[in-house]
């Protein structure tokens, strides 16, 4: 359509520009100038957009073609590795599940770096992204100049200080409000009865599962919210996620909890949908 559109367009221009009158003065003079400057530009332009929209539209159909080939960029086959890895973390978390119920019970990892409680059993390890959600007290300077001279330059030295400070004065409000904060990708192992995230800055953070007092799981994005009697809100994501989410789940709800709970529900019905995503990048439909 823009193809067919860009000699319309032009030819349409072309005669707007022959249809204005030449012999022209006065004040309406300004005006006639300024609508031929404006219809010629179109002219000029006007094909030009046209062209651009038919080469992207060419350009679409070429990664079409080519997808459904399986022929894939490099940002295709990460998108399509992606999604591989939500639909198989999906997929373990409900045959898990399924073992936690028959008592099979969960895998047995041992680690070589970490020394367990007494009786503690670690189960999954893998990297997931960690952020903490709290406020902070935050620190700003203000100024106060003092200025000689002239009226208007005393008014406008006093405005660029106000200006200042109540920039200042955002930008610390901005950063000491509650927000998700440390954003990093940690070392995540996961027992029967606590987290282990492993912080460069920290060593090895622990967050037992005792003292969960909400956990709220996305099973799309593979991430979980927890909050605590004591600490702030802690947020991970990745493909050990949703395992570790029926690890939780059992803890401390048992085999009720693993038939019935809304965050297992949810893994259930996001198991569909995963494997439908995957299975339609595969083909091309991106």
């Amino acid at each position: 359509m823009p193809l067919l559109l860009a000699p319309v367009f032009y030819y349409g221009c072309a005669v707007l520009l022959v249809l204005i009158p030449s012999d022209r003065d006065g004040i309406g003079a300004l005006g006639f100038s300024l609508l031929t400057l404006v219809i010629a530009a179109c002219v000029i332009l006007g094909p030009v957009v046209c062209l651009v929209f038919v080469v992207r539209g060419l350009r679409r159909i070429w990664i079409s073609w080519r997808r459904s080939r399986g022929h894939f960029s490099r940002r295709d086959r990460q998108q399509i590795a992606e999604a591989r890895q939500g639909h198989e973390a999906v997929e373990y978390a409900i045959r898990l599940r399924e073992d936690l119920l028959r008592g099979r019970g969960a895998p047995i990892l041992r680690p070589a770096d970490l020394m367990p409680a007494h009786g503690e059993v670690f189960h999954l390890r893998g990297a997931c992204r960690y952020q903490r959600f709290y406020g902070q007290d935050v620190t700003y300077t203000t100024s106060s100049p003092m200025a000689y001279g002239r009226p208007l330059f005393v008014a406008a030295v006093m405005l660029t200080s106000a200006a200042s400070n109540s920039a200042a004065r955002s930008s610390a409000a901005a950063a000491a409000r509650a927000q998700w904060r440390e954003h990093q990708v940690l070392d995540t192992i996961v027992t029967d009865r606590r987290l282990f995230c492993r912080s460069a800055a920290r060593g090895w953070l622990t967050f037992d599962y005792g003292g969960i007092t909400a956990f709220h799981p996305d099973a799309p994005s593979q991430s979980i919210v927890l909050e605590f009697e004591r600490g702030n809100p802690l947020y991970l994501s990745g493909p050990i996620v949703p395992a570790a989410t029926m690890i939780m789940v059992g803890h401390r709800l048992g085999a009720e909890g693993l038939r019935s709970h809304a965050s297992v529900q949810q893994l259930l019905a996001s198991r569909g949908p995963a494997a439908a995503r995957l299975n339609a990048l595969e083909q091309g439909r991106f």
